[in-house]
């Protein structure tokens, strides 16, 4: 189903599907029924993703500021953060916003040249003279030719010494204004003008003016090597802090009562800048339709979502490693049934708690393990990989004791600053082990089986950094083959060599 379809029966179905609020039974505040939410369709949704193994690892929707479902499935936990991705673009056009409210920024058409007068030679044309902080919000500023360009160039630039000039170094293939495309180099432009005319770090700036007025204190962002805060990804929250934003934006930039960021930025942002397919608009950093009530969304890789229904007065976040948002779109569809509180459905809340304590559980072990005799070997064994444009340079398995097992990924990442041996535990009875083994030592899991003599599987999940990757190593003497492919990328993979070192 289309996710924009899905929120359009939303606005109809909580209307058409109004019960009567006559002699409802008392019921506690933290049923759904409470605001208009069935409990057991709830339940079949916390269900199906758990039997049908879909990489959904949080669903948090809450009405009225206050929670209506809060589901986190094994191995993610509630107070675990979570890469939000691309999400990190809608935050950084709020932190924009504040810049401005402060008076650290003029106006969004101020242009990028104004804020680096030391640096006149990188604008070596009219239209990089042109470019706006308003074209950086809308994607609209001829920096990226295409988005696969774009990414490329995000990439060069986060291992940069000197990333402006990086940016500029090419021909602007569209005038500013012209033409959108999706441009993640471009939003670490914002980055860069914060931090030059703020005297702070972009994350500084979230820290005191956005983050602790939302008494938000358990979070990540991610650098570039140059040290600029990344603005287009890499911000780690929970799921209900992450709710704190999309509310933010609902209450029109006030959190308890305080104006955080002003009204008139909340609205200017979320206003339509770009006309795209499809009824889909596009406002500062954040994706709009106005034929769904307003719906706000903001969008990040892998299916990590925050929606916001403002005519619902409802906020939903999404956290997985590749999964279909669409996918959970009717089961939320079905269990909106009015825009008031209805009759409680008690066997439906009992099933829901049971269910929300199922997905919080491992899958049961499995005793009967098939361990080959290689894997003896293979512990005392350091494989080399061939040349390879991912940063991947060795790796041990060592797979042939449960309580013991790991698999060490030599890595030299210089883009992300993932440099050295990576030891992660595995699990070989069918659960996954837990570890801290990920660049910003967020939670991850891993398990593995032996599938023949001479090859294993490992599911590599590196839940809380949105991805999850299948790895399948085939040994062949002093060969081995190493395949692995991304879950969050939606199937796309590589094959690398590697020899007995």
């Amino acid at each position: 189903m289309n996710k924009y379809l899905i929120f359009a029966l939303i606005l109809l179905a909580s209307c058409s599907n109004s019960q009567s609020q006559k002699n409802k039974t008392a019921i506690r505040n933290e049923y759904p029924e409470n605001y208009g939410f069935d409990s057991e369709i709830l339940s079949q949704l916390v269900k199906t993703i758990r039997d049908e193994n879909l990489n959904v690892n949080s669903v948090y929707i809450q009405r009225n500021n206050a929670p209506v479902l809060d589901a986190h499935f094994y191995p993610q936990k509630a107070e675990y953060l979570h890469d939000v991705a691309s999400i990190t673009k809608s935050i950084t056009s709020i932190l924009v916003g504040i810049a401005i409210d402060k008076g650290f920024i003029t106006s969004v058409e101020q242009t990028v040249a104004d804020f680096f007068p030391n640096n006149p030679s990188l604008f070596d044309s009219e239209r990089k003279k042109e470019i706006t902080i308003a074209h950086l919000l809308t994607m609209t500023s001829g920096i990226c030719s295409n988005f696969s360009q774009g990414e490329n160039m995000r990439d060069i630039i986060k291992s940069s010494d000197f990333p402006l000039k990086d940016i500029f170094a090419s021909t602007l293939t569209n005038p500013p204004g012209e033409k959108f495309v999706y441009c993640s180099v471009g939003v670490q432009l914002l980055s860069m003008i914060i931090e030059e005319t703020s005297g702070m770090t972009m994350e500084q700036l979230a820290k005191e003016y956005l983050f602790s007025p939302l008494e938000i204190e358990n979070y990540k962002f991610g650098t570039d090597l140059s040290g600029f805060t990344n603005a287009s990804g890499d911000i780690y929250l929970t799921a209900v802090d992450l709710a704190k934003i999309g509310q933010l934006v609902l209450n029109k930039g006030s959190y308890n009562g305080k104006q955080i960021v002003s009204t008139k930025w909340i609205e200017e942002s979320i206003t339509p800048k770009v006309a795209l397919s499809n009824e889909e608009s596009y406002g500062y950093l954040w994706w709009l339709r106005e034929d769904l009530g307003g719906l706000i969304e903001a969008q990040g890789r892998g299916g990590q979502r925050l929606i916001i229904l403002p005519e619902k007065q409802i906020v939903i976040v999404m956290y997985g490693t590749g999964f279909e948002p669409g996918q959970l779109g009717s089961y939320i569809v079905n269990a909106l049934k009015s825009d008031a509180q209805i009759t409680a459905n008690e066997q439906g809340y009992q099933l829901l708690k049971e269910e929300l304590a199922r997905a919080k559980k491992p899958t049961l072990e499995d005793d009967t393990v098939y361990i080959p005799p290689l894997a003896s070997e293979l512990c005392a064994r350091t494989y080399v990989f061939d040349n390879n444009n991912i940063g991947f340079s060795h790796f041990r398995l060592c797979a042939k004791d449960p309580d013991t097992a790991y698999v060490l990924l030599g890595l030299n990442i210089t883009k992300s600053n993932e440099v050295g041996d990576r030891k992660v535990p595995i699990g070989l009875k069918g659960t996954y082990k837990i570890s801290n083994a990920t660049r910003f030592k967020t939670p991850m899991a891993a398990k593995a089986q032996w599938i023949d003599s001479n090859t294993i599987v490992i599911d590599y999940n590196e839940f809380s950094n949105a991805h999850k990757y299948q790895m399948t190593i085939r040994f062949d003497g002093d060969n081995a083959t190493f395949e692995m492919i991304d879950e969050a990328d939606y199937g796309n993979g590589i094959k690398l060599s590697a020899s007995k070192k």
